[in-house]
């Protein structure tokens, strides 16, 4: 967890890693270090833009487009075949019933069984064609038809307030993890962006995927100031 010291260069540190220092653990060294929280707002910038190119933006929509219509098409068309099934299994059922001269108490109850489980199917199916009927018409729509960068643009362009740009940044980024330094002057991050988020976010609709991108980002500070930085993926 990266806490934020205060300053006029507010800075980020591990506070667990820094007192591993004190005690040298044996790992202590590797993590040893604060970055400048201008660093991490651009390394965030870069990431926005690099994560939202038409590369990335197409394969997740591909996902999506598989998701929402060929999930609830697969699963529909497996539901329809139990739900012939058991209309066939009803239909023999009645066919020896009727055959027979006398009452027959079990197969009553089994008839009566394949009648329940063949409701409760023709049930099921009629409500994944709604949901399917919902899935296309809606969340689909939208999110497949938005593009997520120049509404994206606005959570760092000093129109939002702080709480709405860290809510924001939360879900598109559900982990930002601090792998270490590699020297003063560079630092490692594991980040875990998520274009479900973002899509969600650009369209006013619901997570519809929660499959996130795991990247590792090298974040390079230069010695001319004002400090330029250099982002690098690994």
């Amino acid at each position: 967890m990266l806490t934020v010291s205060s300053g006029r260069t507010p800075s980020l540190y591990c506070a667990q890693c820094t007192q591993a220092c004190c005690v040298s653990a044996p790992d202590a060294l590797r993590h040893k270090g604060s970055v400048s929280a201008s660093g991490i707002k651009e390394m965030l910038l870069v990431a926005l833009r690099e994560l939202l190119s038409p590369e990335v933006v197409e394969a997740f929509k591909d996902r999506l487009r598989h998701r929402l219509m060929g999930g609830v098409e697969e699963e529909v068309a497996k539901i329809r075949r139990l739900h012939a099934l058991a209309r066939q299994s009803m239909e023999r059922l009645a066919r020896v019933l009727s055959s027979l001269e006398s009452d027959d108490p079990v197969l009553e109850a089994e008839y009566r069984v394949k009648q329940m489980e063949y409701r409760r199917l023709e049930e099921t199916v009629t409500e994944l064609e709604s949901r399917q009927e919902i899935f296309n018409r809606a969340a689909l729509e939208k999110q497949l038809s938005v593009d997520p960068l120049p509404l994206l643009d606005k959570v760092f362009d000093g129109s939002q307030p702080p709480e709405k740009v860290r809510a924001v940044l939360a879900r598109l980024f559900p982990k930002l993890i601090f792998k270490g330094k590699v020297n003063r002057a560079t630092a490692v991050f594991e980040l875990s962006y998520s274009p479900g988020a973002a899509a969600a976010l650009a369209s006013d609709t619901a997570t519809l995927d929660d499959d996130p991108l795991v990247r590792l980002v090298q974040l390079r500070s230069g010695a001319k100031r004002p400090t330029e930085w250099k982002i690098v993926w690994l």
